[in-house]
């Protein structure tokens, strides 16, 4: 009889649970516009993307390589260079600098009009 209880016990939980959840609303899903457009290089051809912020590395659509990395901007050169990987950023007392003439890269910079848009933008 205890496991007949048990039973009863448990799937008057589940019922209970799924009507509650059926209850609450669904949480706002997060809104494509919401996501910033961000720069990406490919580490091995240097050609520039655009496309959604997304996990790192990316496939580069012209290579069909995982070479897509984020952009930084180097407003001396006034070019985008592959950033450093994340856990290098985040442990740099400084900005990263560019490799061509040592100036701080930054986040934001023009975006080339031949960047190739990525599918998911």
């Amino acid at each position: 009889m205890p496991a007949k209880s048990l039973l009863i016990g448990a799937a008057a939980v589940a019922v209970v649970g799924l009507v509650v959840w059926r209850m609450i609303p669904p949480s706002e899903a997060i809104l494509t516009d919401e996501i910033p457009v961000v720069v990406y290089v490919c580490e091995e051809t240097g050609d520039v993307f655009q496309g959604r912020a997304q996990a790192v590395p990316l496939e580069n659509p012209l290579t069909g390589r995982s070479t897509l990395r984020l952009g930084l901007y180097c407003p001396k050169c006034e070019a985008w260079r592959v950033a450093p990987p994340m856990e290098a950023l985040q442990q740099a007392r400084q900005r990263p600098l560019c490799p061509k003439d040592r100036t701080p890269l930054e986040m934001e910079g023009p975006i080339p009009a031949d960047a190739v848009r990525l599918e998911d933008e």
